[in-house]
């Protein structure tokens, strides 16, 4: 199951894309390749329930291990004639006082009945488990992420381009008319870059998150992690990402107007003409406009992979507390010791790397941004996991 899940399946998909990308292109209609794994994972599923029902009667005790094995296909064991007895659980006499295990541990079946034993300090217990599938899910999110960031970027790098193209011109226009050097230039910032850009931006951004949004919550569906969902751009969780791209892109916007203004202030400071202002003084280590907004547009991958990885991340945490879970655990495999980034949004102020692989509830984890560029996924537990009281969530 394990290597159909987090092998075989990601593997195909991949390959699946390839020809889809790079052959079907090529012919009318949309044609694509597509994969059933309906009939395989009904298989795996029967395995997995029947792996499940034996271990369950071995544990209870009512097989020995060699007989679990046997109904499982496996080859007996020379000591595998033993037969585990459920903890606290002892047969006695009627009127008799039953006997007390030390710790609910397990009584070995040598002992005499009544005999207690000295027992070590229990192990440290391994982090608790995701729903089942979680890591397919997980490896399969992350492909859908890329395939989005590599569709929105050349769209963020169009608009930033058109931008750099506007600038050029109202500089290259007062060029030409020869304006000498003076203490102030004949425009500012605000028209080389008007916030109604903003809107073209705000558009490009709401269609990814849509799109993502929509792909996010087929994706789920088809690994039937947690039931399915038909979705709808009216759904609460999906409302709640579409209302952020006005922000996000007047932030976006925010930052490339914030350093075209820091250029010209610099360059009203330290006298340039409007060439230098555009095309750099690099004595001074000055770059101009026109490097400023190359720079930008080569941020646009940055800029698209965190508006996805956003946009995906809100919507699968939406979707699993649609269906009932309430907690999820942080997939960060790519923090390192030296982010010491900290999200607003974390109640417990934890880093990536303190946060990769700790459970928080669903309504904690939807208020948790990655930084830009980050790895951050959900993975849900499954609907029944319940923290233990000193667990830390």
């Amino acid at each position: 199951m394990a290597f159909h899940s987090e092998t075989l399946e990601p593997m195909v998909s991949r390959i699946l894309r390839h020809f889809n990308r790079n052959l079907f292109d090529d012919y009318p209609g949309n044609e694509s390749l597509t994969v059933d794994w309906a009939e395989m994972r009904s298989g795996l599923d029967d395995r997995e329930a029947m792996t499940s029902r034996v271990t369950g009667l071995f544990a209870g005790g009512l097989l020995t291990l060699n007989e679990a094995r046997e109904q499982l296909g496996l080859q007996a064991l020379t000591d595998g004639a033993v037969r585990r007895i459920p903890a606290a659980i002892f047969e006695v006499a009627e009127g008799a006082m039953a006997p007390v295990a030390v710790g609910a541990a397990p009584v070995e079946e040598s002992l005499p009945v009544g005999t207690l034993k000295e027992w070590e300090p229990f192990p440290v217990l391994k982090a608790p488990r995701v729903a089942r599938r979680a890591g397919l899910l997980r490896r399969q999110l992350l492909e859908d992420r890329e395939e989005e960031t590599d569709r929105m970027t050349p769209r963020i790098q169009r608009h930033f381009r058109g931008l750099r193209n506007r600038v050029d011109g109202i500089l290259g226009r007062y060029m030409e008319r020869g304006a000498a050097e003076s203490k102030d230039f004949p425009f500012g910032a605000d028209e080389l870059m008007p916030s109604g850009e903003i809107q073209n931006l705000q558009a490009i951004i709401e269609r990814a998150m849509l799109r993502m949004s929509q792909t996010t919550v087929a994706r789920i569906n088809a690994i039937g992690i947690a039931g399915t969902l038909d979705w709808s751009e009216q759904l609460p969780f999906v409302q709640s990402v579409l209302v952020q791209a006005p922000t996000r892109a007047t932030m976006i916007h925010r930052t490339t107007n914030g350093a075209i203004r820091r250029a010209v202030s610099m360059a009203l400071e330290r006298g340039y003409s409007i060439e230098q202002l555009s095309r750099g003084v690099p004595a001074d280590k000055f770059p101009g406009l026109r490097s400023i907004l190359t720079e930008t547009e080569n941020r646009a991958r940055m800029i698209a992979r965190t508006e996805i990885m956003r946009t995906q991340n809100q919507t699968s945490v939406g979707f699993f507390k649609e269906q009932g879970f309430a907690f999820v655990r942080a997939d960060d495999v790519d923090g390192d010791a030296d982010d010491t980034y900290v999200d607003p949004g974390d109640p417990y102020g934890r880093t990536c790397i303190e946060r990769h692989g700790q459970i928080y509830t669903v309504e904690d984890a939807s208020n948790i941004d990655d930084h830009p560029n980050g790895t951050l996924n959900w993975q849900p537990m499954p609907r029944n996991y319940k923290p233990e009281p000193e667990e830390t969530v």
